[in-house]
């Protein structure tokens, strides 16, 4: 790790001569070394994602980036719309207006809604989120609220000591319960395929989301990528997507995977276009904020118009989850594109210090820089095993705890028979 901080300062130094206006790239986020190493080329996703882990485990700015409460504030402050955050309490500190958890005040604030979303703030994967539509479960309001309290305190009150799920050094555990979005018609045909029906929810309105990069050009411009588009929720169950690209200034392009895409396509590509402006200006106020070479936003759209920022994160295996077709024209849109910039770095982009951009984001929502460093949970290595190296595994990538904890167990019993001498 110092050899690598060595590196990126020694290369950042000798290409901070350009006076010229360049785009900021925080130290949370460079790339440079490695790429510099591997001749300002990507070996391909797989090794551009352990790139990235290695930045996302470690670093400070990725405990902002994956909280879903801090997360919620940066976009208020921002004017970044999203859904509604009904209630949001963490596990052992306050974090600017976000509590510790507290089971009548979560009780209180969900009332009688009928439907809502409740998330762990730090966890991803599909971990930890409950979706509730009291209307179909055949239960009680009173009923319904209790269970979502009930696996919110299994959150937010783990056993210890215990594993986060990615590894992230300053994860703040947290609970957030939000309005959702859409619910999606009972004739979809969740698996068979992507027709305007498939589409619909239960409004009739074609309602979808869109997971797509916000990186760089080879001018250092903030841009739009590739991505993935189906109905919501598709991401976790085995519902068809399709492809769609911005690279083309002009144009948004929808990779039909099979023939029921027919009808679907130009709708979405009509709907992209349309909305391409406020997308765009969403990946520019969240990267430039943050000095971010690279994110993956996760939106929420429907033909009336409605749009909403779901999810943001930084390592994204898009390009090896979709079919070899596809993922030559993501590696050309969005990975080539940052290795362009990175390429022309002297003259396309400014390495900078992330410390006092982390500072200054996280005093706009009201929180203490201090107390953001010092008190995550699972900071201290005998409340947590940490991962300092990326896993990867082509679909997914996260601590293997059994593997991880066998390593632990031998090592305890080696140490154990040391003292025994």
């Amino acid at each position: 790790n110092n050899m690598l901080t060595l590196r990126w300062v020694l290369l950042a130094a000798i290409l901070s001569g350009s006076a010229q206006a360049r785009t900021r790239v925080g130290s949370d986020f460079s790339l440079l070394p490695e790429i510099a190493d591997a001749g300002f080329q990507f070996p391909d996703g797989t090794e551009r994602v352990h790139w990235m882990l290695r930045r996302y485990r470690n670093n400070p700015t990725f405990g902002l980036v994956e909280n879903k409460l801090l997360r919620s504030s940066l976009f208020d402050a921002l004017g970044i719309p999203h859904a509604k955050t009904i209630y949001g309490g963490l596990s052992n500190t306050v974090l600017g207006k976000w509590n510790k958890f507290n089971a009548t005040a979560m009780r209180t604030a969900i009332g009688d809604r009928r439907r809502f979303v409740v998330k762990s703030a730090t966890d991803g994967g599909r971990k930890n989120v409950f979706v509730v539509d009291v209307e179909h479960t055949g239960q009680s309001q009173t009923d319904v609220v209790n269970a979502a309290v009930r696996k919110a305190r299994r959150v937010v009150e783990p056993q210890l000591p215990m594993w986060s799920t990615w590894g992230q050094r300053y994860e703040h555990v947290g609970i957030i319960v939000e309005e959702v979005f859409s619910r999606p018609s009972p004739n979809a045909a969740y698996g068979e395929g992507g027709s305007l029906e498939d589409l619909r929810d239960d409004q009739g309105q074609v309602s979808l989301e869109l997971t797509v990069h916000a990186t760089l050009d080879g001018t250092g411009a903030r841009r739009l990528g590739g991505g993935i588009v189906g109905s919501i929720g598709s991401r976790r169950t085995a519902s068809p997507r399709a492809h769609v690209d911005f690279c083309n200034p002009g144009r948004v392009q929808c990779m039909r995977p099979s023939p029921s895409w027919e009808e679907s396509c130009p709708l979405i590509e009509e709907l992209l276009a349309r909305l391409r402006p406020r997308l765009e200006d969403i990946a520019f106020k969240l990267s430039d904020a943050l000095a971010a070479d690279w994110l993956r936003l996760d939106v929420f759209f429907s033909e009336d118009g409605r749009l909403e920022v779901n999810e943001v994160t930084y390592p994204s295996h898009l390009t090896q989850k979709m079919k070899p077709i596809y993922a030559g024209l993501d590696k050309d849109c969005s990975m080539q594109g940052l290795a362009a910039a990175y390429r022309n770095c002297s003259q396309a982009l400014e390495m900078v210090d992330s410390a006092p951009i982390l500072d200054s984001v996280l005093s706009s929502i009201g929180v203490h820089t201090d107390t953001f460093l010092s008190a995550p949970l699972f900071f201290h290595e005998e409340l947590m095993q940490h991962a300092p190296d990326a896993v990867y595994d082509n679909s997914f990538w996260s601590v293997r705890r059994s593997k991880a904890d066998a390593v632990a167990a031998d090592e305890e019993q080696d140490r154990r028979r040391r003292l025994d001498k």
